[in-house]
């Protein structure tokens, strides 16, 4: 027969089975997100892959530094202009010395986040910050304003469900009209602060409030008189700890200090909390 196809026995390789599109995309994507350290890899398998990979990797962007890389600089520059808004949503800035120029512009053109975490604020951060409709928000809040009056009544505050902030030494000022009562979604509050008075006018006037974390060294003697003056099963304190870990886990999925709380108040109001008045996690909560 003379084709080799033809001889006795032989028949042609079975061509590799097929993905529809949209299960390959699911699987790509699945894998980006489980494993993030392998999305660059990814992103090389083809054009279509990359594609569906690139969006993930830019989702959340975690800059420990006076500049953005090289490769992000070069991706701020090159990119069309609505691919950072329409793709970073979690956004963490753990240092902000100087590079001013830089750091606006990864602010500027993130205008699209919705969790972000500045470690180091400074007020030239404010006009782009404000910008953002976020809903997760971890500031040192005092240096972001630079002052210790701050209206809550802007229509940036109107989307944040989550706060977090440090440094701020008017907060007894803050359940007057323009204060965090006026924040119309706050669900989760953090504060650093043990003074009861405090903690009870939140308590009181936040509207939406589910969980108020008041952040110490659960050991020390304000914090134990605290819990012991606290009636009010939203209210936990919880141990200083790294805010930038916790901020990561978050954006994966993970437990984060407000899940952590969230899961607590849930067991306090079914009664599955011993003592009923404890307002800290213990590791038999099995929570951590």
């Amino acid at each position: 027969m003379g084709d080799a196809t033809r001889i006795a026995g032989c028949k042609p390789a079975p061509k590799p089975p097929l993905l529809p599109l949209e299960l390959e995309k699911e699987i790509f994507e699945i894998a980006a997100r489980l494993y993030p350290g392998m999305a660059p890899v990814l992103m090389r398998v083809a054009h279509r892959v990359l594609v569906w990979i690139e969006p993930i990797v830019y989702e959340t962007l975690i800059f420990r530094g006076e500049d953005p890389p090289p490769s992000l600089q070069l991706a701020l520059k090159s990119k069309p202009a609505d691919f950072f808004p329409n793709n970073v949503r979690n956004l963490l800035l753990d240092h902000s010395e100087g590079a001013h120029h830089n750091q606006g512009l990864l602010l500027a053109s993130c205008s699209g986040v919705r969790n972000l975490l500045l470690m180091a604020a400074r007020p030239f951060m404010l006009p782009h910050v404000m910008n953002m409709k976020l809903q997760r928000l971890h500031v040192d809040i005092q240096n972001l304003f630079d002052s210790l009056e701050i209206n809550f009544t802007q229509p940036f505050f109107a989307n944040i469900t989550h706060l977090d902030f440090w440094g701020y030494q008017g907060l007894e000022t803050l359940s007057s009209p323009s204060g965090l009562s006026s924040l119309p979604e706050l669900t989760h509050l953090k504060l650093y602060v043990l003074i009861r008075s405090v903690v009870c006018s939140f308590l009181s006037n936040c509207k939406k409030l589910r969980i108020l974390i008041a952040e110490a060294f659960i050991t020390s003697l304000k914090a134990v008189s605290l819990a012991a003056a606290i009636d009010d099963l939203r209210f936990l304190l919880m141990a200083s700890g790294a805010t930038t870990d916790d901020w990561i886990a978050g954006t994966r999925g993970e437990r984060d200090p407000w899940a952590r709380a969230d899961i607590f108040v849930a067991k306090r109001r079914r009664g599955e909390i011993q003592p009923a008045s404890r307002c800290w996690i213990e590791a038999a909560d099995m929570i951590n």
